[in-house]
């Protein structure tokens, strides 16, 4: 049996900061460990982990990511898809600060969770084909991060980065039904079976 594996892993980064800086080149540690998304296990404060950027005017900056891989086998394609945080990568000065400004790094986790579901959901209706399936999950993947980036921006807009209380005790209100509406995409693993 042939096997084919193909990885894509997008950094998203609370305040903003690719947003801010397009061309910053975020290093992925191999050695890193990573926090998968949970309903039941919440961020905390130990959880960032890496040395504060002096360069930078951020508090906060918590590096999620959302990335699949593929493998490809002689009668199916399994896609693997995963929402995570990495603490070595996820630094902070404010950890003295109230538990306000750690739910607004917590709903990022989940903004990306709901996302990760919403990718599950549409790799699972899509009609992939053998010939074009890496550009379609591409496409498909590309589509989820633009519709994450945009609702990100809203986000912190709203919330003026955690400034906002009413806010942002809404937004930590609202993520948890958006991602228990797409519950019956919790899984992650995809089982494809590609046409042609």
């Amino acid at each position: 049996m042939k096997k084919y594996q193909q990885k894509n892993i997008v950094t998203c980064t609370a305040c903003l900061l690719i947003a801010l800086f397009p061309n910053i080149a975020i290093a992925q540690n191999a050695g890193c460990d990573s926090i998968n998304w949970s309903k039941t296990r919440k961020l905390t404060w130990n959880d960032f982990k890496a040395t504060p950027d002096t360069l930078t005017n951020f508090g906060t900056v918590s590096r999620i990511n959302i990335g699949y891989k593929w493998t490809t086998g002689d009668d199916c394609t399994n896609v693997r898809i995963s929402c995570y945080f990495r603490p070595c990568d996820s630094w902070t000065r404010i950890k003295s600060d109230t538990d306000l400004t750690l739910s607004h790094e917590q709903t990022h986790f989940d903004i990306a969770e709901y996302f990760r579901r919403l990718f599950v959901q549409k790799v699972s209706e899509y009609d992939f084909t053998k010939k074009t399936f890496a550009a379609d999950i591409r496409k498909i993947y590309a589509n989820i991060l633009a519709q994450k980036d945009l609702m990100t921006k809203t986000y912190e807009t709203e919330t003026d980065f955690h400034r906002n209380p009413d806010q942002q005790v809404s937004w930590n209100q609202k993520m948890p039904g958006k991602i228990d509406s797409l519950q019956v995409y919790d899984m992650p693993i995809v089982k494809l079976k590609l046409t042609r």
